[in-house]
């Protein structure tokens, strides 16, 4: 009798209410198989900083776009769900929009993470910039794929970060040293758009790699090789702007704007700083 007691107080503590979850997830794996009524089961395990949870679904035919590492959101069919058995829900759908005090980074478990200073510190200098710029920032990040190169690519330009993870590196340390340094002087700009810029030209990067479906890798095709990188991390910025319909500052975007097309200090913008 006291054993089963203790199995039925195990599942009440195994429980949450979906309520007290933030229903923003990165989606970790899944599996879908056609089942003798020629509909399709999926099983998917996703993840946010407070839960890892398992999911099971039916649908009546394949989701398209569904992919491994992307953003999504959870059709709860109940008001609590289980934290380590698997959960019947509605289905899936991909993000499309972060909300006002929602967070990408949230979604983000060990295997996506770089060295883990380097992201600290990446995430600190983010939040300090003007709330647009944050946002706009997770609206291209929420491509797993950009984000994926933005975080895992190596920085080819120099044999000390070519590896797993160098661009994000390399693109925490120009942070860091327009932070501390006067390099936003030599570029006749503020502090904070120069700090802005080398972020942006770190993420723009992923326009060099493309993925190798077969091979499933990402890699730098020759063609790309002549990519102005600063030019394309403007534009990726303000295409970002007007696509997600956040307004920036005018004043923010010439200064932006002319940091990019500074010709005299492109190598700099685009290569290491110190």
């Amino acid at each position: 009798m006291n054993q089963n007691k203790e199995i039925i107080l195990d599942s009440i503590v195994d429980l949450i209410e979906t309520s007290k979850l933030n229903n923003l997830f990165r989606l970790v794996e899944y599996t879908v198989k056609l089942t003798y009524d020629d509909q399709y089961l999926y099983n998917a395990t996703v993840f946010n900083d407070q839960a890892r949870i398992k999911l099971t679904w039916l649908n009546n035919e394949q989701i398209a776009g569904l992919n491994k590492g992307a953003v999504i959101r959870v059709v709860w069919m109940t008001r609590r769900i289980f934290m380590s058995a698997t959960n019947i829900v509605a289905g899936l759908e991909r993000v499309e929009a972060i909300g006002a005090g929602e967070s990408i980074f949230s979604t983000l478990s060990n295997e996506w993470l770089p060295k883990r200073n380097y992201y600290r510190a990446f995430l600190t200098f983010l939040n300090q910039m003007d709330s647009r710029i944050v946002q706009l920032v997770q609206h291209i990040l929420l491509n797993e794929k950009v984000l994926y190169c933005f975080l895992k690519v190596p920085y080819t330009k120099s044999k000390y970060y070519n590896h797993k993870s160098g661009n994000f590196m390399v693109t925490t340390i120009n942070m860091d040293v327009v932070s501390k340094g006067h390099h936003h002087e030599e570029f006749q700009t503020d502090r904070k758009v120069l700090m802005v810029a080398v972020m942006m030209v770190g993420i723009a990067r992923h326009l060099f790699w493309e993925y190798d479906e077969k091979r499933k890798c990402f890699f730098i095709p020759p063609k790309h090789h002549k990519l102005k990188l600063n030019i394309l991390a403007g534009r990726l910025l303000f295409e970002a702007s007007k696509k997600y319909k956040i307004d920036l500052d005018d004043d923010l975007i010439h200064a932006l704007d002319q940091v990019f097309k500074n010709q005299a200090l492109e190598h700099k913008l685009i290569g290491q700083l110190w």
